[in-house]
């Protein structure tokens, strides 16, 4: 009899001998795939493969499966494309294991299917050293909605589109993800949301989260740890839909975003002293809080971005700028050199609101434009102020005072125009 600590459908425990429609009984201990029968929580099956061979054909209605037993290792079948919900007994974390066979875990589909799971112990592992993928084949082919809580997703493949997990409309936490290949590992399609805990990377890696959006998603990662001295690429592909937060990094290497992004929030971001650089990429919006004893952010796109409540030190901004501006808005920075290096075009910074910007090296202006053939200009709307003895642009570039505003910036106006502004 299965005797797990789990609520059945009726209200009350697994056992008994009520027949429970659209139930099936997984005991790893005490089932048996002989005598084992759908709705029959007094007759669990042993495995999950003859669990998911005794499912009717169709998926009209989801079935939840129920789990227990003190053997936490299940080995998975090629698994149906069905709406199912796991509900395992919460004594134990078990891991669904989908070792065997290559390809797919899930037999390729173009309908949409929820796998949804409840109170968050079910591991979810693939030590298969062949093309593997959790989902339904290529990334864009993938019609898996996952749902619920997840414990750990630690895989070691990944499909032959570069991805390890894909996932479609979904709406899930997960409290690690362990990321041991060199490709994207997560692959989001369409409108998601995920929070996940931890992400760990082992070994080479080049990335983590691809996506290519049509709707928003929002992803949050309270951590994102690597022992080896690589490069952290988490957003390998477009992302133009994608909104994502990042709280935390213990990094030995780089962080680099590659890809578009909507927004990057980056909440009270902690790097540890060995990160030596954030490259926010082709961000269109970054907002936020970076503590760190070191400059770690660079910022350089060829995209129109905007720095939003950002407080954080900076190691070389903008570089190669061209043709389009960025707005810095209500910002707290603290900047080794310049913000925007060798840029040409009309337009290049955009002061809104109150900025304070440090300069530590006063070797070059905070804004230097590439040639004089190609002057670009400085809009200022608010309070801007820099530390005295800055140079805020250089002779190639002009200062243009929007909506009446008086100069508003501590510093030099110019490598050309020495005169000093005061707040």
């Amino acid at each position: 009899m299965a005797t797990g600590s789990f609520i059945t459908p009726t209200g009350g425990s697994s056992g008994g001998s009520t027949l429970i429609p659209y139930a099936a009984y997984l005991d790893t201990v005490s089932g048996n795939d002989s005598t084992g029968t759908l709705k029959d929580s007094t007759k669990p099956y042993l495995t999950m493969t003859a669990l998911i061979a005794a499912l009717p054909a169709g998926n009209a209605f989801t079935w939840t499966i129920y789990i227990t037993g003190s053997t936490v290792d299940i080995s998975m079948p090629i698994m149906p494309p069905r709406n199912l919900t796991f509900n395992a007994d919460i004594r134990y974390i078990y891991n669904f294991n989908f070792d065997t066979g290559s390809g797919s875990v899930i037999t390729i589909t173009t309908s949409y299917f929820t796998w949804t799971f409840l109170n968050g112990n079910i591991n979810l592992k693939s030590n298969a050293t062949a093309n593997r993928v959790l989902g339904t084949g290529y990334q864009l082919n993938g019609y898996l909605q996952i749902r619920g809580n997840i414990n750990i997703i630690d895989w070691s493949n990944e499909g032959t589109d570069g991805s390890s997990v894909s996932m479609i409309n979904s709406d899930v936490t997960i409290n690690e993800f362990i990321k041991r290949t060199a490709g994207s590992g997560l692959y989001i399609g369409n409108a998601i949301y995920a929070r996940i805990k931890k992400v760990t990377y082992i070994g080479f890696f080049a990335g983590f989260l691809r996506s290519t959006n049509t709707f928003l998603s929002r992803i949050t990662v309270d951590l994102i740890s690597c022992s080896t001295a690589n490069t952290v690429t988490p957003i390998q592909a477009t992302a133009v839909n994608l909104d994502l937060e990042l709280k935390e990094l213990q990094l030995n290497g780089a962080l680099n975003f590659i890809s578009t992004l909507s927004k990057l929030t980056l909440s009270d971001l902690i790097c540890s002293a060995t990160t030596t650089v954030v490259d926010v990429g082709e961000v269109q919006l970054v907002t936020g809080r970076i503590v760190s004893d070191v400059p770690v952010v660079q910022l350089f796109r060829l995209v129109p971005k905007i720095l939003q409540n950002l407080e954080a030190k900076i190691s070389g901004s903008f570089n190669y700028w061209t043709n389009n501006a960025v707005t810095i808005d209500n910002c707290r920075l603290t900047v080794t050199d310049y913000i925007v290096k060798n840029v040409s075009g009309p337009k290049v910074v955009i002061f809104k609101g109150n900025n304070i910007i440090k300069q530590t090296s006063k070797t070059l202006p905070l804004i230097h434009s590439y040639t004089s053939a190609s002057p670009s200009s400085v809009d200022i709307s608010g309070t801007l102020n820099i530390e005295p003895d800055s140079t805020l642009v250089d002779q190639y570039a002009t200062v243009n005072y929007l909506n009446d505003a008086r100069p508003s910036y501590r510093g030099i106006a110019s490598a050309l125009q020495t005169q000093t502004f005061l707040t």
